[in-house]
């Protein structure tokens, strides 16, 4: 048994676990974010079959939860079988790989599903900025990038994504945007249902709302493009292509 301010739990290591592999239940699990780790070199496949599950796991000033995480080495590779997160900010299911090339640098793949009650919060956590302003959401998706699993930018992610989120805003529209929902606005504001709710966040909050975005999307190498890109609003209805 392991007990400290940050890590309170069990790690069984069987004298063959290079084969067998670590097998750990934590209560807490807090580890500092390694300084210089853009730097390390490492074979993935030489890591050790794992099997964690973390009550409460935080990296950094990074909060995930609940980890559940099972992996094995394959080759060069680290495939990682199933890892589940659940807090209050995310649900999440992936699975994938994390490899060493023959000219020994990364290819890193990650494909599942996450949902949040909180999208804002969640993208604010991650270091992602972006124009869109939303509570509930979930996103599909199947990102490979060049770099360690640990190391992900927008910019190098290659794959597939497909976001499906609920009542939210999109800011930063443009003034000539702008000036062309500005009237729609007025119109929805004036409408029976909305004056009898005493509902004017369509007038009074930045930029366009929506009920509903939904849209599928290919990123390639920090460009994004998508044909089916839908926003359903009290004010307009948007469907963008490129």
């Amino acid at each position: 048994a392991i007990e400290s301010l940050r890590i309170d739990g069990d790690l069984f290591v069987p004298t063959n676990y290079q084969q067998a592999g670590l097998t750990g239940h934590f209560h807490r699990l807090y580890l500092q974010e390694i300084k210089g780790a853009e730097n390390a070199t490492i074979n993935p496949g030489s890591i050790p079959p794992l099997q964690l599950s973390m009550g409460d796991f935080q990296y950094g000033v990074k909060y995930f939860g609940a980890i559940d995480m099972n992996t094995y080495p394959e080759g060069d590779a680290l495939i990682i079988r199933s890892l589940k997160a659940n807090s209050s900010l995310l649900t999440a299911d992936l699975s994938g790989y994390w490899k060493q090339l023959d000219d020994k640098t990364y290819q890193s793949h990650l494909t599942g599903k996450v949902t949040s009650d909180n999208i804002n919060d969640l993208l604010q956590t991650f270091d992602f900025s972006t124009s869109i302003i939303a509570g509930k959401g979930s996103a599909n998706f199947d990102f490979t990038w060049p770099n360690a699993i640990y190391q992900w930018q927008i910019k190098a992610f290659n794959g597939t994504l497909n976001l499906n989120l609920g009542a939210g805003r999109v800011i930063d529209l443009g003034e000539a945007a702008t000036k062309q929902l500005s009237m729609g606005r007025l119109l929805t504001l004036l409408s029976i249902h909305r004056l009898m709710h005493m509902d004017y966040s369509d007038f009074s909050e930045q930029g366009y709302h929506f009920e509903t975005l939904t849209g599928d999307f290919i990123l390639n190498n920090g460009s994004v493009t998508t044909k089916n890109l839908l926003l359903i609003g009290a004010v307009a209805d948007i469907a963008i292509k490129g």
